[in-house]
């Protein structure tokens, strides 16, 4: 399924855009969907295809190397810089009582949000991602490495991965070796960075603004969350250890934890049928939430 037309909006920070999908309107939750490095938001195509007919359904393409229009020279793009852009999307588009989906980097930049920026906030959602000390994973911290002392690499990293091998090689370090996400697609998400200098500008930040205390300075403002949280996890991955999941869900206060077992960290790509039952049986807890502090 399509996820709607791209639409474009202006922030301070540069030209986002974006595809909103669904009823727009009292009926339904508006779900907000956040995806990690290298990607877009076509990651939730399949997902947004189960929810959007009951949910309006906003997912962004944001500046973590796989967008198409390059930001402001002066943006930050560091992580604390992508919950900004979060939230400012959040406000341009006049979005209230959101309930935020992450994956992935995504997931790490969703819990800056829930803390940093909860006033838009009804809900949130985590499927596999970076949480405490595995901010970045162990597997990909010689990227944020090479974006903080070797920029210059970048682009001959980004010319490896052109091979398929190579791009297997990325996404089998983060065991997504077996996702539903299309090698053509994967194909045209590395290329952009690679042939857009400015785009690799963009990369090149994120890469250089992932301090590895970003979340664990956070867990105390996390733990004061008081809206309802669902944490979605697979166990057959160990990119993103189960054992974060469960710890999520014991630090946030109103948190559910539900797992699968045959998925990669690629959760909304790989079992959508399964994630959007998920978040459909969570929704009516957001919406209880709401009227009792309403």
């Amino acid at each position: 399924m399509s996820r709607g037309e791209r639409r474009e909006v202006e922030l301070a920070q540069g030209t986002v855009r974006y595809a909103d999908t669904g009823p727009v309107g009292d009926s339904g939750r508006v779900l907000v969907f956040v995806h990690g490095l290298l990607l877009d938001g076509e990651l939730w195509r399949d997902l947004v295809g189960l929810l959007a007919g009951a949910h309006r359904c906003v997912t962004p393409d944001l500046p973590m190397g796989a967008h198409r229009v390059a930001m402001r020279p002066g943006a930050d793009l560091g992580v604390e810089g992508q919950a900004r852009i979060v939230a400012d999307l959040l406000a341009a588009l006049d979005l209230h009582d959101v309930v935020l989906v992450g994956n992935d980097t995504g997931g790490g930049v969703a819990q800056v949000v829930a803390t940093d920026h909860p006033e838009r906030l009804a809900g949130l959602v985590l499927t596999p991602c970076d949480a405490f000390e595995h901010f970045p994973p162990w597997q990909l911290r010689p990227l944020t490495w090479i974006g903080r002392r070797a920029p210059w690499s970048v682009a001959p990293l980004l010319r490896a991965l052109q091979a398929r091998a190579g791009r297997w090689a990325l996404l089998a370090a983060a065991q997504a070796q077996h996702t539903r996400l299309p090698d053509a697609l994967v194909a045209d998400l590395m290329r952009r960075a690679f042939e857009d200098a400015e785009i690799r500008r963009d990369l090149v930040k994120l890469l250089a603004g992932v301090p590895r205390d970003t979340l664990t300075r956070r867990v105390d403002r996390l733990a004061a969350f008081d809206r309802p949280a669902l944490v979605t996890w697979s166990r057959s991955q160990t990119f993103f250890p189960l054992a974060d999941a469960q710890r999520l869900a014991g630090v946030l206060p109103d948190a559910t934890l539900r797992v699968t077992g045959d998925s990669t960290v690629f959760l909304p790509a790989d079992q959508p049928a399964w994630l959007a039952e998920q978040i459909t049986a969570f929704l009516p807890r957001v919406t209880a939430a709401a009227v009792r502090t309403g």
